[in-house]
């Protein structure tokens, strides 16, 4: 599992957990906060389609009051499914190059750059 914070990869199992923790207070405070107002639908609209918290807004706002036409609960599904792609894609391409690296934990230019090596 990696995951990226404070410029390392973090390789083990139960930082990543802590990390996804401090992720979900982030979203947690963006839920509360902003979908939570009529006034403002645009932020709900905008979230809906950013693949790390697409499927949650989607379902919160297909459960609301006034729920989004169908064609965007399905445009939201399509975004995800290409988000997932494109990260399997580059995982991909920095496993093969760095599968046998050693030394310093990589930062984020050395996994782009391992990424358009292969």
């Amino acid at each position: 599992m990696l995951c990226w914070h404070e410029r390392t990869v973090i390789p083990l199992a139960d930082e990543a957990a802590a990390t996804l923790g401090d992720a979900w207070l982030i979203v947690t405070r963006i839920f509360t906060s902003g979908l939570a107002n009529p006034l403002c639908p645009l932020l709900a609209i905008v979230l809906s389609y950013i693949p790390p918290v697409s499927n949650f807004v989607i379902l919160l706002r297909l459960t609301s009051s006034s729920p989004p036409p169908l064609w965007q609960a399905w445009l939201a599904v399509v975004v995800g499914a290409a988000g997932v792609y494109v990260l399997l894609w580059f995982a991909a391409k920095v496993f093969r190059v760095g599968l046998l690296m050693f030394g310093k934990p990589p930062t984020l230019g050395t996994l782009i750059r391992w990424a358009r090596m292969s």
